[in-house]
């Protein structure tokens, strides 16, 4: 597994409202509104990009369907600048002079002009997404003379609903009145027009130029009458330079994929999810999945058998695909490819029951899991360990029962840690982020809070992380921990304690094993306004040693959590326990801050092998980095060897030939237990219709052991040849 962020120790943040899930020692995620839309549908976001896209309806029929763009940072900056204020005023919206004038001097003071809301600040410090909730008055009346070289300072809402903070100084050079301005945007902008009943939308960038794929209903004329034509467009942005808009459907439509009624099966004119796959696109619609190749405007189902679909993701080598139909009051389907017919086949129902669905998102890089939105069922969630042996869990994430919205629709990820929720009225932020409870000193290891750290000492799972029946970004299900361990300590609660230092030990078999190693975090230095690399050592204090000071709530630290490193590999592998204890200044305990956690332990390493194959039963050294065959269908017997003293990691095994990746049964995956070499294929299975054809062979494990941050101790081994027939010599 990658990591999730970036390994900074501290990279936990405090949230104080919007709790929507209360647990001992943390409160978990929360979601807010942040503005409404008409008929909110499918989004879709580009990776590294500062805007997710959106299809919103118009109304409730989707006559008037368009494309909407929201930035991730939840607000964008539209307008700033520095000018002369004047009689003829400023547009706080457009850049200045023109447009409606949000601001006037009339030679003796400022009036509000077009503003429809005013409130003085401090400075134009304050935070862009701070303005929306600051205390506006509505009269919009400026105390204003334009007198003070200094300046004062505003936040006041535009003409257009934007939000500004604003300086009005008196230049000393000139005598001048001026305006600094800086004009955010918090609502969603269209972006694209005139779609007709539109559905899911999916980017693209193709030959340098972002294209916008939408799936939609369009109303044709048949004669005297209308027909409603599925539809699938693709639009590219326009030609401005620095333009974000989409180019409009009129006079070209932009159509890749028409199924119309007239000509197609019954049910097939209702196109939901797209999914992009090597340039292709994969269309939920009605019983089947198509295929649609945009380059030739060609279409064909890969998928048949199904009822209402509507959901559909692909795992990143296509193998796999996962939709949702209506069938059984809904359900969520996993689907297996079949490479020599290309078609998708249903491997298991995995939840029915369900209702109407949304649109899936995968949750993570790895695509071990994925959101589904729920509007008949008025929630998010949150669908993990596919492929897993025990079978996929299901977690709700969010439901209007607990402040979330009617009929989410889409998820779109902006962080590990922070999703966009598009439902048919409006757009929300759910924060997956933690608070921490009063009181509470030792928090954890890593991402991983105490609280999901299994603590009952007779539990087969003691000392484990399982963050997986919760909302928490950071998912992990019944794993030891290994490697160099980072605790986080609550150094603004022990200060109010009246805590000065702290005590870090392992007990192992009885004996204590201290903690010692010092560490480096980064130390904001107001004075040369930068971070700063500032170590922390041990200290000793009369008879106790192996100290580490408490930081001051007054030092602002970037990860203000860290606590110490602590090197788990001089512990023996098993469950041992943790102690942490509180002193004040004078080396006295602090009543009631002393606290134990057990954490299980577990630094074994997987081993691996991997042979050169055996060939038609001939053993081979490469000969010009090759191995000889004398026919297709001679046997191709791969040896390889993977092993681990717990069984605590997976496999996997990937086999290219012919510069394809070959899918399973010849590549496969799974728990290191359950690997059953060698491998016996034929030379047909490996290179197909190819003479020469070179062939890698990749055998790796990850170790389902984390250190808080990520899985640690993978390991890996390949090979690379190239298969020739006998015929051809070598040399």
């Amino acid at each position: 597994m990658k990591s999730l962020i970036s390994p900074a120790p501290g990279n936990v943040r405090l949230r104080a409202q919007y709790e929507i899930a209360i647990l001992k020692e943390v409160t978990l995620a929360g979601y807010e509104k942040i503005t409404s839309v008409v008929g909110g549908r499918g989004s879709d976001r580009l990776p590294d990009s500062d805007f997710t896209y959106f299809i919103a309806r118009g109304d409730p029929s989707g006559a008037f369907g368009q494309i909407g763009e929201w930035s991730i940072n939840s607000y964008e900056l539209v307008s700033r600048g520095v000018t002369k204020l004047t009689s003829s005023g400023v547009d706080l919206d457009g850049g200045g002079a023109g447009g409606i004038a949000d601001i006037v001097w009339d030679g003796t003071e400022v009036s509000s002009g077009g503003l429809s809301g005013l409130v003085r600040i401090p400075s134009m410090d304050a935070e862009p997404g701070s303005l929306p909730e600051l205390a506006f008055d509505y009269d919009a009346h400026f105390p204003e003379m334009g007198d003070s070289t200094r300046g004062n300072f505003y936040a006041a809402v535009t003409s257009s609903d934007n939000f500004s903070k604003l300086r009005i100084y008196k230049n000393a050079a000139d005598g001048e009145v001026k305006v600094e301005w800086f004009t955010y945007r918090f609502t969603f902008t269209p972006k694209g027009f005139g779609f007709q009943d539109p559905r899911d939308i999916v980017l693209a960038v193709e030959n340098g130029v972002t294209v916008a794929y939408v799936s939609a209903v369009r109303s044709v004329r048949s004669g005297t009458s209308f027909k409603l034509v599925g539809t699938v467009h693709r639009v590219p942005r326009n030609d401005v330079p620095g333009s974000r808009d989409f180019k409009t459907l009129s006079p070209s439509p932009y159509v890749v994929a028409n199924w119309d009624p007239s000509s197609e099966p019954a049910g097939r004119n209702n196109p939901q999810q797209l999914a992009l796959h090597d340039g292709r696109l994969y269309v939920a619609n009605g019983d089947v999945i198509v295929r649609v190749d945009p380059v030739t405007v060609t279409k064909l189902p890969v998928c048949v058998g199904l009822k209402g679909a509507t959901g559909l993701l692909l795992s990143k080598d296509g193998s796999q695909a996962y939709v949702t139909d209506t069938e059984k009051g809904g359900r969520l389907l996993s689907l297996k490819l079949n490479p020599s017919t290309g078609m998708y086949s249903v491997e298991k129902e995995l939840v029915t029951g369900i209702g109407r669905t949304g649109f899936l998102e995968w949750a993570d890089d790895e695509r071990t899991s994925f959101y589904l939105p729920l509007p008949d069922g008025n929630e998010v969630r949150r669908i993990g360990d596919l492929g897993a042996p025990a079978g996929i869990t299901s977690q709700t994430l969010l439901s209007a029962s607990t402040g979330g919205p009617n009929k989410p629709y889409s998820v779109s990820v902006l962080s590990n840690h922070r999703l966009l929720i598009v439902s048919d009225s409006e757009l929300g932020n759910l924060s997956m982020e933690i608070s921490v409870a009063p009181g509470v000193l030792v928090m954890g290891i890593g991402l991983v809070p105490f609280t999901f750290i299994n603590q009952d000492s007779g539990s087969p799972n003691a000392g484990r992380a399982d963050t997986s029946g919760t909302s928490y970004f950071f998912q992990v299900n019944n794993v030891p921990f290994g490697g160099w361990l980072n605790l986080m300590i609550n150094h603004e609660g022990a200060y109010e304690l009246g805590a000065r230092y702290y005590q870090v030990r392992f007990l192992q078999d009885g004996v204590p094993v201290s903690v010692s190693n010092g560490f480096t975090d980064a130390k904001w230095n107001a004075t040369t306004a930068r971070w700063e690399m500032v170590s922390t050592s041990h200290v000793a204090l009369g008879s106790l040693a192996e100290l580490y000071p408490v930081r001051s709530p007054t030092e602002l630290w970037y990860n203000p959590y860290f606590g110490a490193e602590m090197n788990s590999t001089l512990l023996k592998n098993g469950v041992r326990t943790l102690v942490v204890t509180f002193f004040d200044a004078g080396g006295n305990p602090i009543p009631g801050a002393s606290f134990e956690r057990i954490l299980r332990i577990d630094n074994n390493r997987s081993s691996l092998s991997l042979s050169l194959p055996v060939i038609g039963g001939r053993d081979q050294a490469l000969t010009c980095g090759a191995l000889q065959y004398k026919l297709k269908t001679d046997e191709f017997l791969l040896d390889y060897k993977v092993s681990h003293p717990t069984g605590d990691a997976i496999y996997s095994l990937s086999i290219y030939g012919g510069g394809r990746w070959l899918p399973a049964p010849i590549s496969e995956s799974g728990r290191v237990g359950d690997a059953a070499p060698p491998k016996v294929k034929t030379v047909y299975d490996i290179i197909g219709d190819c003479n020469v054809a070179n062939v890698y062979i990749r055998l790796g494990t990850e170790v389902r052991v984390t250190n808080g941050y990520w899985w640690i101790y993978g390991n890996a081994t390949d090979l690379s040849f190239t298969l020739v027939p006998d015929s051809v010599p070598l040399h």
